[in-house]
């Protein structure tokens, strides 16, 4: 296959790992192509069941679309030492660490990064089925383009969030940091009136930063310091999303000189070849009045008629109606304290019913509900004591667990009523995401309601 990436030029290199700008040779664009060490230079890359689960990230990443995201071309493992690599969009424009260099940020200049940085990391939430702030937050990878007034400050996909743990992922840390670097508060006590009100939503952070969602942090933010409300979450995602459509198994990146070729005569060959046979047809049509092989044609349309979608990324979303939008501003006036998730329709008898030995095949419905059955081995909470966990029997290192989120976990659902299933054959439906182990990535599947767990 030929490499469709060539590099031009090394742009920075540490221990985190190296950025180069290429040429994409199918747009003719520059772009960047980041390889990152996840385990430290020299350390080698991702080990298989890694790679795999990086491949779908990468692919879910690519579906983002936002005027302050850095777009995700492409991405993938080196075929030689499996170091992962990310091709995003290269964007001409100035670093925040270089504006910083003269002073603080103005706060309603911090106000609109910072609800950058969350409305990104939000669209990625949702493609990935698992909350964390995605997007890199050191000011020297947050590039300023505001020659192109159409997109302004962006953010570059953080690629070792993938990679760390739940706990890591879950906490809105890298924000607080964030915030007092634009700010130059660190180290330093400041006044709750600071800022326009960003002090006192930066107060409200740092006691909530490993329970609070991405939706109620924009919303804290807004009403803190006077911004515009943001939009719906639904809507936010509907309009930075595309379909997900297949791409290459494996993208390559040359190192050597860009060749130029003679244009191809095959697309030109082809193209008269079908307007022969449409020709054909045509004429065939025209005298008999039957289409040739009609039910052939009809057979085969058949068989290859999904009964259902595979994914609701696989397919593009529909343009929002009026009792939609109306339905989506209702719920942003709802406080966010307020708002639960729906929990999931239940499934028909028909459905499929993984065991927890199918945990790979579990790990390629992200996104979608499932339904999971084991007998239950632990019941335990994270750290932070923000999840639930529901450790299901094990047949390998890395199995298929359920999780509560802990303002969730109330009634039949508290932690105290899930332990008395311990030792029992359980069956749970939810929304599958993907948590790390100790040993690596597994699925992870939420549970919304205690009707989602039952007894076979």
């Amino acid at each position: 296959m030929a490499a469709r990436f060539h590099i031009e030029e090394l742009i920075s290199q540490d221990s985190s790992g190296v950025i180069f700008r290429a040429k994409d040779l199918e747009s003719g664009t520059d772009v960047t192509v980041r390889r990152f060490f996840p385990r430290g230079m020299g350390e080698g890359g991702l080990q298989e069941e890694e790679r795999a689960a990086f491949d779908i990230a990468v692919q879910r990443f690519t579906c983002a679309i936002h005027p302050a995201l850095r777009g995700v071309i492409a991405g993938g493992c080196d075929a030689v030492d499996g170091v992962p690599f990310i091709v995003s969009e290269w964007l001409e424009g100035t670093p925040i660490s270089q504006q910083l260099a003269s002073g603080p940020m103005q706060p309603r200049r911090a106000i609109d990064i910072l609800m950058g940085a969350l409305e990104v990391s939000e669209v990625i939430s949702e493609l990935l089925a698992e909350q964390a702030v995605w997007v890199e937050t050191d000011p020297s990878s947050i590039i300023d383009a505001s020659d192109d007034p159409k997109r302004g400050t962006t953010f570059g996909i953080s690629p070792f969030k993938w990679l760390g743990s739940d706990e890591e992922r879950r906490s809105l840390k890298p924000l607080i940091q964030l915030t007092e670097e634009l700010m130059g508060w660190k180290n330093k006590l400041v006044n709750d009136q600071a800022g326009n009100g960003l002090a006192i939503w930066l107060k409200w952070l740092k006691q909530h930063a490993f329970q609070a969602t991405l939706a109620e942090t924009r919303e804290n933010l807004a009403a803190a310091t006077g911004a515009p409300p943001p939009p719906p979450t639904s809507r936010l995602v509907r309009q930075s999303t595309r379909p997900m459509v297949p791409r290459a198994a494996t993208v390559q990146v040359q190192m050597v000189p860009v060749q130029r070729t003679k244009p191809s005569k095959v697309p030109l060959v082809l193209g008269l070849t079908g307007l022969l046979i449409a020709l054909g047809i045509g004429g065939w049509v025209a005298k008999t009045g039957e289409i040739p092989f009609k039910g052939r044609f009809q057979a085969v349309a058949a068989e290859a008629t999904p009964s259902a979608p595979k994914s609701a990324l696989d397919y593009a979303p529909p343009l929002p109606s009026q009792a939609d939008v109306e339905e989506e501003e209702a719920v942003a006036a709802t406080p966010a304290s307020a708002s639960t998730p729906a929990p999931p329709a239940s499934g028909s008898s028909s459905e499929t019913v993984y065991q927890v030995k199918d945990s790979e095949a579990v790990m390629k419905k992200l996104n979608q509900t499932v339904t999971l059955e084991g007998k239950l081995e632990s019941v335990s909470r994270n750290t932070e004591r923000t999840q639930i966990f529901l450790q299901l029997e094990m047949t390998e290192r890395n199995d298929a667990c359920g999780f509560v989120i802990s303002r969730d976990a109330t009634g039949s659902l508290s932690f105290e009523e899930l332990t008395k299933l311990v030792g029992k054959t359980i069956r749970i439906r939810g929304k599958v995401g993907v948590g790390a182990g100790k040993f690596g990535k597994r699925p992870k599947i939420q549970i919304f309601d205690r009707e989602s767990i039952t007894l076979p």
